[in-house]
């Protein structure tokens, strides 16, 4: 029988070119190669298949009621931030970030679904005694629209969230995907209590880890209780120039002088106060070797009027009210200044994009945010409201920025000539406003639409009765928080003031 039919071919050639001896040695060998099981042959290795993305770790701390304008990286002359003016040298600065409504619970739910007030249902603080209703007023996560955090413990992240205020509690709904967490027990507590809690997480927690620290010493309270750093920033000639250029000492209704420079003071020593524990976090970060290894975002929910068009707390879309802090350090982010107006909503997308790594499908398909370092990025309007008691509705387009308040006054304002929004332009501006305004309502209608998809039909949220807003307004007085638009007045303020949460 021919050699062919019994040995594969790049066999039997070669073995039919040598002599008749060579080939009878050879043979039994040969016979046996070609009937032994594939798996009992030495095949070279496969090559290696690629390796994975490192998973980083996701640091968030949210700096409750801080005006970017009150940290020495957005250029205020008193020394308030050292910790976190040297993490904006090795960061992006977004030098033009709003928040979409100056209170904490809907800010937040729109950091952690990147999605509109409108559109995620959550309005206003409205942490409650009964549960039942609470449970009706909390963000509450769908098949649509989930938290980030709950998305970051289903790919296989430790999620930790420490948090000190009443409006962040797990009963808003701000909780859902944390699996460590605490939680003052009462209203409020401070600061240092809850970065302890974070810190000794720190330590032990595997990586890749998530973790949400949420400071509340510049909001009033506790501020008035804060003595630690109340000496360093004693009224000074940088702050009385400040609070000239800005208007903070002149009611906005009659026109009589207000020393606000007291509590400009108790609130700088707060924002003070939360750099220590945002130096700590940093510290022990450090300490573990995960640093470099580690996406850290820090930003606000809100900021705080301060007397600022006649309004010492927040509640109104004033730019001082919603111009927050951005800051965003990742590996291999150059670090750098952008001056591209931008949303709240925007803080996460951008900070995924930014961290090969760390899950992005399904946050990037719900979210309306948009990755604000993308080359295609484009400078869109930006959307911020009041809670609806307030009726109160901003649009910023470039220099342009308007406000719609209750009984539909329009305000516009040229931000390139008047930063502070002191002189209301739109009597000379009529086609900007009804431009503005058209797209505002637009807008809103969009956000509408959207709630209904996420929650499969269900309308947005009910307005709140005369007897339930006044409900309301009792349980967070307590609390220091208000949302009639008048309690932490002097008695002397615009109608729509403020409240506090």
């Amino acid at each position: 029988m021919p050699l062919s039919q019994i040995l594969p071919p790049c066999i039997a050639a070669p073995l039919a070119a040598c002599g008749p001896r060579v080939r009878l040695a050879l043979l039994p060998a040969l016979l046996l190669l070609t009937v032994l099981p594939a798996a009992a042959r030495q095949d070279p290795p496969a090559a290696a298949a690629p390796a994975a993305a490192p998973r980083p770790n996701l640091v968030l701390i949210t700096l409750d009621t801080t005006r970017a304008d009150h940290l020495g990286c957005y250029g205020y002359p008193r020394p308030t931030s050292p910790t976190i003016d040297a993490l904006a040298a090795e960061s992006v600065v977004f030098e033009r970030c709003l928040a979409v409504l100056p209170h904490t619970t809907p800010s937040h739910a729109s950091i952690f679904t990147g999605v509109y007030p409108y559109e995620h249902g959550v309005l206003s603080c409205s942490f409650r005694a009964s549960v039942e209703d609470q449970e009706r007023r909390a963000f509450a996560p769908t098949e649509r629209l989930r938290s980030y955090a709950q998305i970051l413990a289903d790919a296989g992240w430790n999620t930790g969230g420490f948090v000190t205020a009443a409006t962040t509690k797990k009963i808003t709904g701000l909780g859902h995907g944390f699996t460590a967490w605490s939680e003052p027990e009462a209203e409020v507590c401070a600061g240092d209590e809850a970065a302890a809690h974070a810190l000794e997480w720190l330590q032990t927690v595997p990586e890749p880890f998530f973790l949400w620290l949420h400071l509340f010493d510049a909001h009033a309270p506790p501020r008035e209780k804060h003595v630690k750093w109340v000496k360093e920033f004693a009224v000074d000639a940088a702050l009385k120039q400040v609070v000239a250029e800005r208007g903070m000492n002149v009611s906005a209704r009659s026109g009589r002088r207000i020393d606000r420079t007291h509590e400009i003071v108790r609130y700088d020593a707060g924002i003070r106060m939360m750099d220590d524990h945002v130096r700590d976090v940093r510290a022990r970060i450090a300490e573990r070797g995960a640093w470099e290894r580690t996406t850290v975002v820090i930003t606000g929910d809100h900021g705080e009027g301060l007397g600022q068009h006649g309004v010492p707390l927040h509640g109104p879309v004033w730019q001082e009210q919603v111009r927050v802090p951005f800051l965003l350090k990742a590996a291999g982010l150059a670090p750098g200044r952008v001056p591209m107006l931008v949303s709240s909503i925007d803080v996460l997308a951008t900070a995924i994009a930014s961290s090969p790594g760390l899950p992005a499908d399904e946050f990037l398909a719900q979210a309306r945010g948009q990755d604000a370092l993308s080359s295609d990025f484009e400078e869109r309007p930006v959307f911020s409201m009041s809670p609806p008691q307030q009726r109160e509705h901003a649009l910023s387009v470039g220099r342009w920025r308007l406000i719609r308040r209750q009984r539909d006054e329009l305000l516009l304002f040229d931000l390139e000539r008047d930063p502070h929004e002191l002189k209301n332009v739109a009597a000379q501006q009529p086609e900007v406003v009804k431009r503005l305004e058209q797209q505002l309502d637009q807008l809103i209608r969009d956000q509408k639409r959207r709630h209904a998809w996420y929650y499969e039909g269900h309308g947005a949220e009910a307005p709140l009765s005369d007897e339930e807003a006044e409900k309301r307004r009792k349980e967070l007085e307590a609390t220091g928080y208000a949302d009639d638009g008048d309690a932490g007045g002097d008695g002397d303020e615009d109608e729509g003031g403020d409240d506090g949460a």
